[in-house]
């Protein structure tokens, strides 16, 4: 099979999908492009206590690279992670990026994180995935998972504090 990419939303503001009912046909079926079609009423609801409110919420999209050749990448210069994370960092209104784990790899010990290598029946296997496919900057034949942070936009209609040019008050 050739390369395939695939988004969704994992977070709108305080939602987050439930990974348990992960369905990746649900994605494309629903405006939010969250891959749970039994949340899509309460993102749709949350959504629109915000628009009443003349609020909005950040989110996270999770992009996710199947049947990625090994060996893509660099070690030092033209690391893979680098330049996915530069690109995603690209897009407007872009906060953060992570990779596989990601900033939840702090949390982890060392022997919870390593993504364990072994002979399988076709060829080498990962017992995890928790760098995202990507190790030493470069591709390991495994899914390349990045996500990127959106934040709120700041155009709502809530009077916010400002100042002019000269530094008085609006």
């Amino acid at each position: 099979p050739g390369l395939e990419i695939k988004g969704y939303m994992t977070q709108m503001g305080e939602l987050e999908i439930d990974r348990s009912r992960f369905d990746w046909d649900a994605i494309e079926q629903n405006d939010f492009w969250i891959p749970d079609a039994g949340a899509v009423q309460e993102w749709e609801d949350y959504l629109q206590g915000l628009r009443k409110a003349h609020d909005s919420v950040g989110a996270v999209v999770e992009v996710v690279a199947r049947n990625v050749p090994a060996g893509i990448g660099a070690p030092v210069y033209g690391k893979l992670d680098t330049d996915l994370a530069a690109a995603m960092m690209s897009i407007n209104a872009v906060k953060g990026v992570e990779i596989g784990e990601g900033m939840n790899a702090a949390r982890l010990k060392g022997s919870e994180n390593a993504d364990e290598i072994f002979m399988g029946e076709n060829g080498p296997e990962y017992s995890s995935n928790h760098a995202g496919g990507i190790l030493g900057g470069i591709s390991t034949g495994q899914d390349v998972v990045v996500r990127f942070a959106v934040k709120p936009t700041s155009s709502i209609l809530t009077p916010r504090q400002s100042i002019r040019k000269d530094g008085s008050a609006t």
